[in-house]
């Protein structure tokens, strides 16, 4: 199963109104990057998004994301850092 950040970078998840992809129409903008559209004739809420870069994809795995995880002696809030 894809996930919801992938299916929301390859256009096919609308991240607004979670709509499917039929409702995603795909345009570039003026540099040539691909950019979605949740197109509203069809139904959509008409939210914009760009895909990230890789620059903008790799900074952000380099980023520390909070989390709580599950022990023995019950939840634990900790912070997942990259290696």
């Amino acid at each position: 199963k894809q996930s919801e950040r992938y299916r929301v970078y390859a256009g096919k998840f609308c991240p607004e109104c979670e709509r499917p992809g039929f409702y995603i129409e795909k345009e570039d903008n003026a540099e040539g990057d691909p950019i979605w559209h949740c197109d509203e004739e069809k139904g959509g809420c008409s939210h914009t998004w760009h895909r990230p870069s890789t620059k903008e994809i790799d900074a952000k795995f380099k980023e520390p994301v909070a989390m709580r995880v599950f022990t023995h002696q019950g939840p634990c809030d900790t912070v997942l850092s990259p290696l």
